[in-house]
Formats: C-alpha cells, structure tokens, sequence
C-alpha cells in the first residue's frame, strides 16, 4: 500500500481481498469436497447394508415356501397312501377304482405328481397324463425314497421324490410315489409372488434360476438353520445382493438364492458424484456462492435422504407385513388341511348317517377357512399394490369348466347344480388365469352359499357386443342383494354389509377382490338384482390390453 498526497491508495485492498476471498473459496471448496466425499461413502453403505438385509429377507421367504410346499406335498401323499379306496383298488387290481380314488386329492397336489403302482412297483393309475411320462422307469427304483425323501429328476425338474407303501390287513398291496416339483415351476411362481429373481441349486450348481444368466455361486451356506448373502454380478450390465438358504430333504438339500437388485444402490452412487462435481466447481466462484450452493445441496441431500428412508421403511414394513402375513396363513392352512383330509379319508369309510353329516360339515368348514385365508393374502397384496398381471392366452370355455370342477364337491355338498354357458366362438383372450380362476371362485362360493337347496347357479361367459370385449359372469337364484345398493358390495370390506348374498356374518371380502382383480385388468365388476329372483355378478374385460388401470 503507497501513500500519495496524503491519501490511502485503495487499489490493494480490493485486490487482497479478491485473493483472500479465492484462497478462502478455493479451501471451502476442498472440505466441502472431502465432506460430501465421506458422507456419499456413508450413505451408500448404508443403501449396501439395507440391500443385502432385503436379499437375506428374500432368501428367508423363498426357503419357507419351498419348506410349505415340500411338507405341503408330503402331507397329500401320505393321506392317498391312507386312504380306503386306494387300498381297497389296489387288493382288487382296479385301474379305474384307483383313479376315481386320486379325484379327491387332485386339488390340494398343485405342483405335485402322484403314481400307483402295484406291490412289484408297476404303474396302475396316475393324477395326470404328465405322470404316466414322467414318473417313469429312468428314476430310482420304487422304494429307494420309503425311509426318507430323497432328491430325484423328474422330466428336467428338480423334485423331491417320496415312496409310501399301502398296506392292507397287514399284506403290502401297493405303493404310491409321489414327486414335489421344487424347480423349475417353483422359480417361476416363487419369482412372481416376490417380484425378485430366484434360484434352485443342487449339488453346488444352478439347477433352474430366473436370472438373465445363470448366476455365478457365493460360498453356499454350511448348515441348514444359516442365511448367507453375496453378491452377483454383473449379468447383462445389471447385478444383485443375494442370500442363500437350506432346505434339508431327506439326506440331501437344495439351496434357494434370491437377489434383491443393486441398480437403487448404484444410481445413488452417480448421483452424489455428479453433485460432489457440481458444488465443488461453483464454490470455486466465490465464498458466497460456495456457501450458498453448499447450504442448498445439504437442504436437497437432506430431503432426499428423509424421501428415501421413509420409503425405505414403507417398503419393509410392507415386506415384513405381508411375509408375517404369509407365515400366519401357512401356519393357519397346514394345520387345518390336515383335519380335512382325515375327514375326507373318514368319510371314504362312512355310511350315511349322523357321523357322516358332522364330516361333510367339518370338510366345509375347513375349504371355507381355505378360501377365506387364501382370499386374505389376496386383498393384502392388492391393497399394498404387489398385485400384478402374469398374462396369457385364457379360453373362456376351459375357465368356466375349471372352475365349476373345483368348486362341484362345495356345490354336491349344500344340494346346487353347477351349470356352465359359453357363448360358441370364443377364442383366446389375454388375461391373468390364476386372478380370473380366484374372482370367480369367489363368485361361485357366494352364489352356492346363497342359493336354496335344490337351486342351480350358472356360470357364464360371453362377448360384449358394445366394445368387443369379454364378460364373466355368475348368476344364482338366492335372495339378491336385499335393500344394499350392489354398487358397494365392490369397495373396500365393512363390517355393516349382511345380505343373503354375502353369507351371514361376510364382510365382503371376496367381492372386493372380485373389484380389484376386473380394475387390474383395465375393466370392471358390476353387480345387480334379477327381476325373477336371485342376483348376478359379472366381471367385464375390455378387449386389448388394458394395462393402465394397474
């Protein structure tokens, strides 16, 4: 600084403070660099450490349903083993007392194959053709898995193979050997249900998977109890936290692996990179601008850490609501197809009679707990928004008849005539056929439980001649819907809906999943009164895809 004419040059002073206001922005810029630096590290490792428990908690949820469907199919074969008419069959050498023996058990086999043979082990009767093929001579003898299951192939699918001797009068008649498929059918509903890609490994290798690539192994859990995570990838540009869980069968054991996808971990990593380059390059401006942008960023980091936690914990809670829901379901339903299949072997044996009425009564007590809890689990994935389409080409016709078939022995039971109507020429149309199949079975128990003895209750399809479209339908000849609008019998499940439609003591839960299921289909169910008596609901599919309502 120079001194002229007695005045103060004021030339230096903006200059030093131009450098010292750089210096200062130049090293504001650097600790706010190695700040934002160590706060992205610790936010990704807590989006790594919240990724590999959501894997873990896939893997614990992919484990227990291969466990329920495992003792699940157990459970079905030892109940034919048991049953009168299987031995009875097998000491007369009766191919068709056989097959009329296995009709009752075709519903609770689901992903299950069931043979019969005879006391040398030939096949005599089957649940489906599929088995003639499958259950033929290229697996083990029969009686290698008598003691304990044991780990088999079947037609290319890993299933879980059992043989159970029939006895009569202390004389061996007879075997049944049944598989549970636990591969390949497994990977693909198990996938669907948790919206995450699954495997099935056995013997250290990937036997069926529905990863884009065959997944490379982590270190396979060492004992049954343990869930192991890793990591795989990448796989088509993409990869996954995975974890790992045991299955014991027998003297072997499959291992399950499902991931939970890295692209939510990744994505943040870039994100706070790009911000780390942004706010580091406008500090370099200035101090107030450095500050400025750095109060902004922390507000903005702050917000989006707040968002992305709360959603964070939204999307465990619905996890764990619905795999605690699935584990009381479970817990519920093995216990109670046990009691009716003992009642059903029971009532195999039982004459007419007051014995037999208590029987058929628990047997309907037990299929209405069935489909009151399957419908639960239903409405709960709805309501939580993991309800989602799985289309595929449906013939109305075969839907219609499927039905009707499972539901025959609910309708022979309360004295209704089940009636099916197709309208000639119905081609494919494409739909989800397990969501289709579930609203009108639901449709189909209400109509039954509502419809007198002696009533018939008619299953309907036809074309919408006004947009082209499909309609399914149901149409009964109980009391209506009584003074109750049927327009509400569609919204959510109230204690105050009682009407001969919906059983005493309903809250309308099926209807509401009937609702759901037509608006997930990009249509809708409508209910109404018949003017002759009785009531009719239909469920109405657009034509096209109509995809927009999910």
């Amino acid at each position: 600084m120079s001194v002229r004419g007695g005045e103060r040059d004021g030339t230096a002073l903006p200059g030093r403070a131009g450098g010292t206001l750089l210096v200062v922005g130049l090293a504001v810029a650097v600790v706010l660099a190695l700040g934002l630096g160590l706060v992205a590290r610790h936010d990704r490792q807590r989006l790594d450490a919240a990724n590999r428990e959501t894997a873990l908690r896939l893997a614990g949820m992919t484990r227990l349903l291969l466990t329920e469907r495992i003792e699940r199919g157990l459970a079905t074969f030892r109940a034919i083993a048991a049953s009168g008419e299987v031995r009875e069959a097998l000491a007369d050498g009766s191919r068709s007392g056989l097959l009329t023996a296995l009709a009752p058990f075709e519903p609770e086999l689901g992903g299950s194959l069931v043979g019969i043979g005879g006391p040398s082990g030939e096949l005599l009767a089957w649940s489906s053709p599929l088995a003639t093929v499958l259950l033929g001579d290229r697996l083990p003898p029969i009686g290698a898995a008598e003691r304990t299951p044991m780990l088999a192939r079947v037609g290319g699918d890993v299933a879980v193979l059992r043989d159970i001797p029939v006895e009569r009068y202390g004389t061996r008649v007879g075997w049944v050997r049944g598989a549970v498929l636990a591969g390949r059918l497994f990977v693909t509903e198990t996938s669907r249900d948790l919206r995450a890609p699954v495997a099935v490994i056995v013997d250290g290798r990937v036997a069926h998977h529905s990863f884009p690539a065959p997944p490379p192994l982590p270190p396979l859990p060492a004992t049954g109890d343990e869930v192991r995570g890793g990591r795989v990838g990448p796989l088509e540009g993409r990869s996954w936290d995975v974890g790992l869980a045991a299955v014991a069968v027998g003297r072997d054991r499959i291992v399950v692996l499902a991931g939970a996808p890295r692209a939510d971990v990744e994505a943040a990593a870039r994100r706070f990179a790009l911000l780390l380059v942004a706010v580091g390059g406008a500090s370099l401006l200035g101090v107030i601008a450095t500050v400025g942008g750095f109060l902004a960023f922390r507000a903005q980091r702050d917000r989006l850490i707040v968002q992305r936690d709360a959603a964070r914990r939204r999307s465990e809670g619905l996890s764990d609501r619905l795999g605690h829901l699935t584990a009381v379901v479970h817990d519920i339903k093995a216990p109670v197809a046990g009691i009716q299949l003992r009642c059903e072997a029971l009532l195999d044996r039982e004459p007419d009679g007051p014995v037999r009425a208590a029987l058929e009564r628990i047997v309907d007590t037990c299929e209405r707990i069935n489909h009151y809890l399957v419908n639960v689990l239903t409405a709960a994935r709805a309501d939580d928004g993991m309800l989602e389409l799985a289309r595929a080409p449906v013939l109305p016709a075969g839907l219609l008849e499927e039905v009707a078939e499972r539901h025959e022995p609910h309708a022979t039971r309360h004295g209704v005539r089940l009636d099916r109507q197709a309208d000639p020429g119905l081609g494919p149309v494409q739909a989800d056929p397990g969501l289709l199949e579930r609203a009108l079975g639901n449709l189909v128990v209400n109509a039954i439980e509502a419809s007198p003895g002696g009533g018939t209750v008619t299953l309907f399809a036809r074309r919408d001649p006004d947009g082209g479209g499909l309609v399914l339908g149901v149409r009964d000849e109980g009391p209506g819907f009584g003074a109750i609008d049927p327009a509400e019998v569609f919204s959510r499940p109230r204690a105050e809906i009682r009407d001969a439609s919906l059983r005493s003591g309903s809250t309308g839960l099926g209807l509401h999943i009937v609702g759901r299921i037509a608006a997930l289909h990009g249509g809708r169910a409508v209910a109404r009164n018949l003017e002759e008596g009785g009531a009719e609901v239909v469920i109405e599919i657009p034509a096209g895809r109509s995809d927009e309502a999910r």
